[in-house]
């Protein structure tokens, strides 16, 4: 996916807008796609990583949930989201 790629240039370079709506774009044209699920789990755990290092905590966590939800065999986001639900449950 040209687009994923173009948002990890964006995210490495410290361009989170541009990262996040690379990674955002990707996901609405995904969505048709039925054989996707892998990629699209990638890019909301990519999307996750951006909202945390911007500190959107709650937009990350649901995007880490989203990624659990499109493929529950991507192990890399349930790291990710345990650590920001405690993060979330910290700062209620």
């Amino acid at each position: 996916m040209d687009l994923k790629n173009k948002g990890n240039k964006a995210q490495s370079k410290g361009d989170n807008e541009e990262a996040l709506n690379y990674y955002t774009k990707a996901l609405e044209l995904s969505q048709d796609s039925e054989n996707l699920e892998r990629e699209r789990a990638i890019l909301y755990t990519n999307r996750c990583t951006v909202l945390s290092n911007i500190n959107a905590l709650q937009e990350a966590l649901e995007n880490a949930e989203m990624a659990i939800s499109t493929d529950k065999t991507w192990s890399k986001v349930t790291v990710m989201n345990n650590k920001l639900k405690l993060h979330v449950d910290m700062t209620d």
